[in-house]
């Protein structure tokens, strides 16, 4: 894991180098066999970011800006799951409840 620090209202894809670099721990390197996936969102839909992510050896995996989100390929329903991931760490039971009463 990396981390960038910048200001308010910086667009994050302007901070992927940085952050690629601040990565502690040897990465493996990619082979046609277990080639290394970056998995971002889409405000990491850039041409100059694929280039290099691209040049840094990892696969993209990126949704195209203004495409509709894509259901969980198993689960429908699952894919809102990491937005509540957080509420049992913050004391708040009104997102788990949220969350279980969409399921339903």
């Amino acid at each position: 894991m990396g981390l960038a620090l910048a200001g308010t209202n910086h667009p994050d894809f302007q901070l992927l180098e940085e952050t690629l670099a601040s990565v502690p721990v040897p990465r493996p390197q990619p082979t046609e066999a277990a080639p290394v996936h970056l998995c971002a969102d889409k405000g990491y839909d850039y041409p100059t970011v694929e280039a290099h992510v691209v040049q840094e050896g990892f696969t993209p995996h990126t949704p195209l800006r203004g495409t509709a989100p894509q259901a969980h390929a198993r689960n429908p329903e699952k894919r809102h799951a990491a937005g509540w991931s957080n509420a049992p760490l913050t004391g708040s039971t009104t997102g788990v409840t949220s969350f279980s009463a969409g399921i339903v």
